[in-house]
């Protein structure tokens, strides 16, 4: 690989592949211009980010721009990228491990692993669609990344709290002042998190009034709250025409193993956002709970062997494919379609 480094943005102006290693210091950038590879580096802040941004505007860049998803390092170069019209694409870092596993030299560094991203932009025919996100986008998604974390220490020390207190109990002792003031911090902690999530469904509903009919149509699903349908209709990519991508964004599809005459047992991948796939088995636990057919589709599938965890997943997947037919195809919830019972 000839790697020309260059001091102006200009000279990528002209090419139809840039590629992009992130990192959380650095960001290196990779040109592909005929037989020379531009490249240079820069920090990975807004400033320098819109330095490149100006000039690629400016010069009417029509090629594509393409990164990994690294953690939330890659972000403030996705939206100023998406503020600016550019075409960038960000990928899983699976695609593109394989693809630099597949080079015969095995050179691994910041510079190779973006010239790999650009030249996946010419070579790779399933590259996702341009990125649409807005720092909207970004302040939900980030938001529901720290409910999910408030819920996981909830839980955590609701189980501590819960445990000493019955080991206590079994010696006949007395929990002291210090215990009553962590009952209290967690139940100040409970009504933070609580405020959080009212917050965050009055932002969705604020924001994006345009969701307001998919909510309606979704909230009347047993099982699923108004707060739960703001969520769902936020990360549920209308476009997509089949719910079994929705499934498997969710986590939900399964992973089957086989080899000659071994079979595997199948498990769900668990891929994507883990608060996502917990509101989805309380939404199918209530379904199961509160609506009479979802019972008798959750009897039928107990009936027929499947553990409760099992059927619960089976009713979340049903429940996405719902949704799926509500929101897309905006058709009205039918109970007599929705939980059918086959022998």
């Amino acid at each position: 690989m000839n790697f020309k480094k260059v001091s102006v943005w200009h000279e990528f102006a002209n090419c139809p592949a840039i590629g992009v290693d992130v990192c959380k210091m650095n960001l290196d950038f990779v040109g592909l211009g005929g037989s020379i590879s531009f490249c240079r580096r820069i920090s990975n802040t807004a400033q320098a980010i819109g330095e490149i941004v100006k000039t690629l505007v400016e010069q009417e860049f029509k090629g594509t721009i393409l990164c990994e998803a690294t953690s939330h390092y890659h972000l403030v170069l996705a939206v100023m990228f998406c503020e600016a019209g550019l075409d960038i694409r960000v990928i899983n870092p699976l695609l593109s491990s394989k693809h630099a596993k597949s080079a015969i030299r095995k050179t691994k560094t910041d510079r190779v692993d973006a010239h790999v991203l650009a030249t996946m932009v010419l070579t790779e025919p399933n590259l996702p669609p341009p990125l649409k996100l807005t720092r909207s986008h970004c302040l939900v998604r980030h938001t529901l990344g720290l409910i999910h974390s408030q819920e996981q220490h909830l839980q955590g020390i609701k189980r501590a709290l819960a445990s000493y207190q019955e080991r206590l109990s079994q010696l006949h002792l007395e929990t002291g002042n210090a215990y009553q003031e962590t009952v209290k911090a967690l139940s100040q902690f409970q009504s933070s998190h609580e405020h959080l999530l009212s917050e965050l469904e009055s932002y969705l509903l604020e924001t994006q009034p345009e969701r307001q009919e998919a909510i309606e149509r979704v909230c009347v699903v047993p099982g699923i709250t108004r707060r739960n349908a703001a969520l769902f209709t936020f990360v549920l990519d209308p476009t997509v025409s089949s719910a079994k991508s929705w499934i498997a964004y969710a986590g939900l599809d399964v992973a089957i193993k086989e080899s000659g005459t071994w079979r595997g047992h199948g498990k769900i991948t668990n891929r994507g956002p883990a608060w996502l796939r917990k509101r989805l088995f309380q939404a199918a636990w209530g379904t199961a709970m509160t609506c009479p057919q979802g019972r008798l589709y959750y009897d039928a599938l107990k009936a027929k062997g499947r553990k409760h965890k099992e059927a619960l997943v089976i009713i979340a997947k049903k429940l996405l494919s719902i949704m799926h037919t509500l929101i897309v195809h905006k058709k009205t919830f039918d109970y007599s379609k929705a939980f059918q019972v086959t022998p």
